[in-house]
């Protein structure tokens, strides 16, 4: 069977920061807020989620970008010699990605967590050291040279998804050493002294986890009409020649999809004939920061190449009417969708015909499938 499968977490709200479960979301900030008088507090709630942490600098030309004041603020505190307090560190790891440690699992599988690198973390490897025996350490970052860029992506597959040890059914309680180090010297650039070769305890962090017996109750399958609509709405084709397929989920314009996870199988048919086999797994696309909290951004989108269909189906409603799109939730990596409460379970089929075209010919991430 021709299965186009793409495990995707979306945003547990629209176009906002990441949100842990435990976390209330505040407003967003006035754009004319200085950010040197804020309190350590109120910065960190402001500190964007990892992946979101540059934008747009409309003055230094087309394309250019910039760090985020509030992660740029952020480091220089750090740099200056700020401390925060273990709290004040678990609710800046937590609250924009950093570290996911999730809050419920399934028995049977490795417990695993998600670590992401932030740039405010620049030069510096953080590690979450169990305070049992027989568990693995987690780390994320790099303590000296990056390697090129191949190695990059592959070692932030791995950073995204790493197993530590079994838990058996019930409630845990995980505890954590925190510490992080690194070995850069003071040379290496400017403002890098709270990189500069040296390791920091940040102290001891605690994460409540249920281990149920089930994926079902560790993430419930869900299905609505909603759902569907905000599937099949998100689906576009564009380009001109050689079509491309576009998916681009938008929790702003469906709520619906908040906190929900996708695992999507899309098949390509031509009438009842399967057209292609190929795969994308969540970790193979984490190059384009798919599966990020806050993935719902408009830039944010994953595509594909289909050079089984022809040109024309795009043009011609009567031909289009003759290829299908199947598309389907499954429960294949679900336990990767980290940051989500649920997983969408259901089914949708439709004609190449009734996806619209896309005005915008770019496409954010796009792949032959291999």
């Amino acid at each position: 069977m021709s299965l186009l499968a793409l495990p995707l977490l979306l945003a547990l709200h629209g176009g906002g920061p990441y949100r842990s479960p435990e976390d209330p979301v505040l407003p967003p900030p006035a754009s004319v807020e200085d950010v040197t008088a804020l309190e350590l507090d109120a910065l960190i709630e402001r500190v964007p989620v990892v992946g979101r942490e540059f934008v747009l600098d409309a003055e230094a030309g087309p394309g250019e970008v910039r760090r985020d004041r509030y992660a740029e603020e952020l480091r220089r505190r750090l740099d200056e010699g700020l401390a925060p307090s273990v709290a004040q560190w678990r609710r800046l790891f937590v609250r924009t990605g950093v570290v996911h440690v999730p809050a419920r699992w399934v028995a049977g599988v490795p417990f695993a967590v998600s670590l992401r690198e932030a740039t405010w973390l620049d030069g510096c490897e953080l590690q979450l050291v169990p305070t049992w025996t027989g568990w693995r350490t987690a780390q994320v970052g790099i303590c000296g040279t990056r390697m090129c860029g191949d190695g990059m992506q592959l070692e932030w597959q791995l950073e995204r998804y790493q197993e530590l040890g079994e838990l058996p059914l019930g409630s845990h309680v995980l505890e954590f050493e925190v510490r992080l180090c690194s070995t850069l010297t003071a040379d290496v650039g400017p403002r890098r002294s709270f990189a500069t070769g040296r390791t920091r305890a940040l102290g001891t962090m605690t994460f409540p986890v249920d281990v149920v017996a089930t994926l079902d109750e560790a993430l419930p399958p869900v299905t609505s009409a909603a759902l569907e609509d905000a599937v099949r709405d998100s689906l576009r084709f564009i380009g001109e020649g050689r079509p491309h397929l576009r998916f681009e989920p938008d929790v702003a314009r469906h709520p619906a999809l908040a906190g929900v996870g996708l695992a999507l199988e899309v098949e390509l048919l031509r009438g009842d004939e399967s057209l292609r086999t190929w795969r994308l797994d969540l970790d193979a696309q984490d190059w384009f920061a798919l599966a990020a909290p806050g993935h719902a951004d408009p830039w944010r989108v994953v595509g594909w190449k289909l050079p089984e269909l022809p040109q024309e189906a795009l043009d011609d409603p009567e031909l289009g009417a003759s290829y299908s799109l199947r598309v389907r939730g499954t429960d294949r990596d679900a336990l990767r969708l980290w940051g989500a409460h649920a997983r969408w379970s259901g089914e949708l089929t439709l004609p190449v015909s009734a996806i619209p075209r896309a005005d915008d010919a770019s496409l954010g991430a796009s792949t032959d499938g291999r």
